[in-house]
């Protein structure tokens, strides 16, 4: 602001005393070396991703600084992503050292992997700027990750206001329909999340929230694994640690389907319990007269415990000792007859 620094003056009984009386003052400048000169200050840079090959649109805002001597009334702005070009005239009245924020209008292009968002202001006041180091800023956004996969997992590292906030996403399918929303993510943990993908070739967008919109904490993210066939390759990396309220994630995926022929248990009711554990873990199920498998994964895909029950029918309770098993996100998972179902845990 024009006058940012200020003056104080003030009286006292000793050095270290009572204030008898004190004043401010604001200290008025002149004979400035230059009368018409702009500098951007910062801009907002456009952080929802969208799929390669989407159309985007963008109206970035910045704030601009007024130092020349005369106020200024008039700049023009170029600007563009990934190397497209749209101008903006602005008029308006900064005076000496102050600021104020500009709406530019939406700017099109198409996404790509990575995005350069460029801008530079120039012609204040219809004159050329004689200091031109300040007046162009730069900053760059993701584009979607493009994979083969046919079920994923979804894991959402929180900080400890997860369920306060509270903190969650939603999943969409390319025509805008939620198929997979988490709810409140627990605090302080990685949670996991599991999706069989339909066949075919579709832009998923991933909607990351905050209630208090503070983002989900410092070094969080959103990341998205692979896990077709045992496998546990990384897709995609959504930074959560400075996005406000919401943010949109984008990935293109393909599915041959190969994950569909497993089948979801869907009749054993499988209940894992306390959760988070620290000392016993119980699981209770109603077995359909089979055998059956229970396995508790690690996030990287390792088996870390696992047990087999042969020709089994009726209500079944296990409990597990997790007092020696390092603290984190598990997976339990239950197989019978090339069907499964997995259930989330925590261990503390």
């Amino acid at each position: 602001e024009n006058g940012a620094i200020k003056v104080f003056a003030f009286m006292s009984t000793t050095s270290q005393g009572d204030i008898l009386t004190a004043a401010k003052s604001t200290p008025a400048y002149n004979n400035f070396p230059n009368t018409d000169e702009i500098g951007i200050i910062y801009n907002t840079s456009l952080k929802d991703e969208d799929c390669i090959g989407a159309a985007g649109s963008f109206g970035p805002q910045i704030l601009v600084a007024s130092y020349g001597s005369a106020p200024l009334t008039a700049f023009n702005s170029n600007y563009g992503v990934n190397g497209g070009a749209s101008t903006d005239a602005w008029t308006g009245n900064i005076t000496h050292n102050k600021k104020t924020v500009v709406s530019l209008p939406a700017a099109a292009f198409t996404y790509q992997a990575s995005n350069n968002l460029t801008i530079a202001v120039a012609d204040p006041n219809g004159n050329t700027d004689p200091i031109t180091a300040n007046n162009t800023i730069a900053s760059s956004f993701n584009g979607g990750a493009v994979a083969n996969t046919d079920k994923i997992r979804i894991d959402a590292s929180m900080d400890q206001y997860g369920t306060s906030d509270p903190s969650s996403f939603i999943l969409y399918n390319g025509a805008g329909t939620s198929i997979l929303s988490s709810g409140n993510i627990p605090n302080s943990t990685t949670t996991s999340y599991f999706y069989t993908l339909p066949v075919g070739t579709d832009c998923y967008k991933v909607k990351l929230i905050d209630g208090y919109g503070d983002s989900w904490g410092a070094g969080k993210s959103l990341k998205v694994y692979d896990v077709t066939g045992g496998a546990n390759t990384l897709i995609h990396t959504v930074d959560a640690s400075d996005f406000g309220s919401q943010l949109f994630g984008a990935m293109e995926l393909t599915s041959a389907g190969s994950a569909a022929a497993i089948e979801e248990l869907e009749n054993e009711k499988l209940s894992v319990y306390p959760n988070p554990a620290s000392d016993i873990l119980n699981i209770d199920f109603n077995a359909i007269s089979g055998d059956y498998s229970i396995e508790l994964i690690d996030l990287q895909g390792r088996s870390v415990y696992s047990e087999s029950l042969a020709n089994v029918s009726g209500q079944q309770t296990m409990s597990i000792s997790v007092a020696n098993i390092a603290k984190g996100a598990y997976m339990i998972v239950m197989s019978s007859n090339n069907k499964k179902t997995v259930k989330n845990v925590v261990i503390k």
